[in-house]
């Protein structure tokens, strides 16, 4: 920090300016630790920092902002900004913030920001949208100059001068700071030196913005220390070229985190009503608001969310208020290659009908949908209720699968597979016309999406086992990515639309596999509760 301040002796022009934070409570640590600590948990958070100094700025920006009001019945500090303030205060370069529509986000930020530019001389600093110059413009005069005009309608009497020239707002403080707005362009913050920067509604950008705010504000850092805020809810796209999304998933960047979103793998039918009902038993979307929305409850009413809930179209809504982002954009892999490796067992794979193979089980096939390869996998679950998965043929085409799935007369279990996919509809006509042909059972498309979800869960879980040596599964999981299906938020496992070779039927058969064998005889110890 450019400064360390322990007391209003090491201040008194902010005592001054701000005679009602002198002893105001939320300078104490204890304090100000158990408000922040009574939020609703968030999804992801780094590490917080709270120090005196980091107390009194976000206290003066948020006096600024009119966020706190200085007199009986006024506004109060809420545990979410305070929780803001110390993810931002950790110190780290960059930051990401992903938080509902209505849970005071934004103002938040720039209560630490323009708190820290009250209280550390000349500190510069800037905010912009991910969308437009003009809504930048608007959004500084509505979120800052409209609440401080208000706090202090004579201009001589405010704790900072504005400026509202079209192209020039900004404002200056009297130890020289300044903060400014900016289009989201990089040209206009190269060739400066910047504090802090905050990057809003950053789900909103696209490829060539987000390559050129990134290349644009981090050097602006290199001679201050300064930090880049990006926050938002989740947009229409997700992969490297939507900002928020990049800070968000991208490990190598080492941002400071606070995310509140609910999990990918929610499904259409889990969305499809405010509460269970006969027509939707699977609606939960107000359990999924109370789980993941941190102003429900001392901010936004949930009868306010619900309203939206029933106006809003319903991609719109899971991405502000669930934080999901869409499936646009560049290809996610599904699953955690650190989860997947801590699950991975050594040892000789075990085969079916010898002792160290499981009495009950299920198999499950998937054919590339161009022909090009076939996976037969057996899924179980062990004594602790973990899912395993052992691939018993990786077969090249699909001439040799029929062939090689009669082995399940042997075994006495049905075939199991995906009938939306042709290339599997060309090896169950082979199939049916073998004599004694094993039990086949087919798959439809709401049964594929909760197979797939599941199996998601159990990876994310850890709940899994599945053997190193077999690298083709291992490197399917590897290459399994989100395919959009069907309507509103429904997905089931699928290629890099820039990889459509890629061999991902492993994966796709196991998932069958387990779905079969959970829907098969009672719930194992463990199971996966993803709705069906």
């Amino acid at each position: 920090m450019a400064l360390t301040v322990t007391s209003f002796t090491d201040v008194p022009s902010i005592a001054t300016a701000f005679p009602e934070l002198v002893n105001h409570p939320l300078l104490d640590a204890d304090a100000w630790r158990a408000l922040r600590d009574s939020v609703l948990p968030p999804d992801e958070v780094t590490p917080l920092v709270t120090t005196w100094q980091t107390r009194l700025e976000f206290l003066v920006g948020a006096t600024l902002l009119g966020l706190i009001e200085h007199f009986p019945g006024g506004r109060t500090a809420k545990p979410q900004q305070l929780l803001v303030a110390d993810v931002m205060n950790a110190g780290r370069p960059l930051n990401a913030i992903l938080e509902p529509r209505r849970s005071t986000k934004t103002s938040s930020i720039l209560a630490v920001h323009l708190g820290r530019c009250a209280v550390r001389p000349r500190r510069r600093s800037a905010f912009t949208l991910a969308t437009t110059g003009l809504k930048a413009r608007e959004k500084f005069r509505e979120e800052i100059v409209d609440p401080i005009e208000a706090r202090w309608p004579d201009a001589a009497l405010r704790p900072v001068k504005i400026h509202k020239a079209g192209g020039g707002e900004r404002l200056e403080f009297p130890n020289r700071s300044v903060y400014s707005v900016h289009p989201p362009i990089g040209s206009s913050f190269r060739s400066s030196a910047y504090d802090d920067v905050l990057v809003d509604e950053g789900g909103e950008s696209e490829d060539a913005m987000t390559d050129d705010l990134l290349a644009a504000i981090p050097p602006t850092f290199d001679t201050t220390g300064g930090a880049l805020v990006v926050s938002g809810t989740a947009g229409k796209r997700r992969g490297a070229g939507n900002l928020l999304h990049r800070m968000l998933t991208d490990k190598a960047l080492d941002a400071a985190i606070l995310r509140y979103s609910a999990p990918d793998t929610t499904t259409d039918e889990e969305l499809a009503a405010w509460e269970p009902t006969e027509e939707h038993p699977e609606g939960r979307v107000r359990e999924l608001i109370e789980q993941h929305h941190p102003g429900v409850g001392n901010l936004t009413p949930l009868d306010a969310v619900h309203r939206s809930y029933l106006l809003m179209p319903r991609d719109v809504f899971t991405r502000e208020y669930l934080g999901i982002f869409g499936e646009d954009g560049a290809a996610v892999t599904l699953f955690d290659p650190l989860k997947w490796a801590r699950t991975g067992l050594d040892g000789a794979l075990p085969a079916p009908g010898t002792p160290a193979f499981p009495a009950r089980w299920s198999l499950a096939f998937a054919a590339h949908p161009d022909s090009l390869c076939t996976s037969i996998m057996a899924a179980w679950r062990d004594a602790d209720g973990k899912a395993v998965g052992l691939l018993l043929d990786d077969l090249p085409g699909i001439d040799t699968a029929p062939k090689a799935l009669l082995k399940a007369r042997r075994y006495r279990v049905p075939i199991v597979y995906d009938d939306a996919n042709q290339a599997n509809r060309l090896i169950i006509e082979a199939l049916n016309r073998e004599k004694n042909r094993p039990r086949i059972e087919p798959r439809v498309f709401a049964q594929a999406k909760v197979a797939a979800s599941s199996l998601v869960d159990e990876v994310d879980r850890e709940n899994v086992v599945h053997w190193r040596d077999q690298l083709v599964l291992t490197e399917a999981v590897h290459k399994t990515v989100k395919r959009r299906a069907g309507q509103g938020n429904g997905w089931l496992l699928g290629r890099d639309p820039k990889q459509p070779n890629d061999n991902i039927t492993p994966v796709e058969a196991w998932a069958l596999a387990l779905h079969h064998y959970d829907n098969s005889r009672p719930k194992a110890k463990g199971r996966s509760q993803v709705a069906a």
